[in-house]
């Protein structure tokens, strides 16, 4: 996912990626750094039960089965 960097707007793409995204499956994206895509990022992770993972600016989610 190569989101906008408003807040809000990462958060309205999570949730529609997220809705399509089969069990099992991983949604990704960069710019981990940008505090607005982190912020949206940790909300949508808190209100699924999710762990975020990350490394060099990156990030994912994985989506149980």
């Amino acid at each position: 996912l190569d989101s906008a960097h408003e807040h809000g707007e990462t958060l309205i793409q999570l949730a529609l990626y997220w809705n399509i995204l089969r069990s099992g499956g991983i949604l990704f994206g960069d710019d981990f750094s940008w505090l607005s895509v982190r912020c949206d990022l940790k909300k949508f992770a808190y209100m699924r039960r999710l762990t975020i993972e990350h490394l060099n600016g990156t990030w994912l989610l994985k989506k149980s089965l």
